[in-house]
């Protein structure tokens, strides 16, 4: 299985060394995983990089420019707010040389004369591993932090792209009335709805437990928004009592709060356009977003 492919999401790795001819080998085996892969010789920039695109993989040789648990320790500083996996590479198979590295905070440690299969399969399950526990198990998409992370590298990209959020109202409600396995049952129908939707280059994921980002196609947009509200309003019946559906509201009380009604739960979509310098950083996109949800 390929986790990446499978979620939609293509995980970041950087390949950190001065031995050219090995790190393209190497970049062509996890290119085919479905990752975006980037090679640096330079600390200073791979550094820059890691600050700005938080990876999930990062793969350093022992032929940099540093002593390569030291560079590990300060990977480990740099990285405390996402948790990148770190595979240290080398000629060495001392054990004292890997104990080094895995205290330093090397989550694996790799020989250079590895079977290429193996270091496939290797990489293959760090990324398999860092993605399922990224994933909501009820919607088997992406939590918010990594969908956040995916729409800041589609915007680096500049290209023209249309993101979506995608916006269940009344859902707390819902849940706090007609229980835990109900609200379930809501999230797994509309991520199924949205699922269908997705094509090769799409990415989908969570915002909160009751919004989804979608970055698309911006030609298939409207026709999305469309579909997924067409098909939202017509299994809504199901999610409800008959005297619920019927009268368009639930009765809610609580013991701070008298009984109120509660309109049904409502899917709407925001839209809009990224990519040619429309938007700075994720978060200007995101605020265009939900203003144009208030509309």
């Amino acid at each position: 299985i390929n986790p990446g492919r499978l979620l939609m999401y293509s995980p970041e790795v950087l390949i950190l060394t001065n031995r050219k001819e090995l790190a393209i080998k190497h970049k062509k085996l996890v290119e085919a995983l479905n990752c975006d892969v980037k090679i640096f010789a330079k600390l200073d920039e791979a550094i820059f990089e890691i600050k700005n695109t938080e990876p999930e993989i990062i793969i350093v040789s022992d032929t940099i420019d540093d002593v390569l648990s030291e560079f590990i320790k300060k990977i480990r500083v740099l990285t405390y707010n996402f948790r990148p996996v770190i595979i240290a590479i080398s000629k060495s198979d001392a054990i004292d040389d890997k104990l080094s590295a895995f205290e330093a905070g090397a989550d694996d440690f790799l020989d250079e004369s590895i079977q290429t299969k193996e270091f496939q399969a290797r990489i293959n399950a760090h990324i398999r591993r860092y993605l399922e526990n990224s994933i909501n198990p009820l919607t088997n998409f992406i939590e918010s932090k990594v969908t956040v992370k995916a729409l800041k590298r589609r915007l680096k990209e500049n290209i023209l792209r249309a993101v979506m959020l995608i916006n269940i109202s009344g859902l707390d409600f819902y849940k706090e009335i007609y229980g835990e396995i109900a609200y379930e049952k809501v999230l797994q129908t509309v991520a199924a709805i949205i699922n269908s939707t997705l094509q090769k280059d799409d990415i989908a994921g969570h915002y909160s437990n009751r919004e989804f980002l979608l970055v698309t196609n911006f030609m298939r947009a409207e026709q999305i928004a469309k579909f997924l509200t067409f098909a939202f309003d017509n299994i809504l019946e199901r999610f409800y009592s008959e005297f619920d559906y019927k009268n368009n509201f639930m009765l809610y009380s609580s013991e701070t709060i008298e009984e109120k009604k509660i309109p049904l739960m409502k899917l709407s979509v925001a839209v809009i356009e990224i990519g040619e310098d429309k938007f700075g950083n994720e978060k200007q996109a995101l605020n265009v977003l939900f203003n144009v949800l208030k509309l």
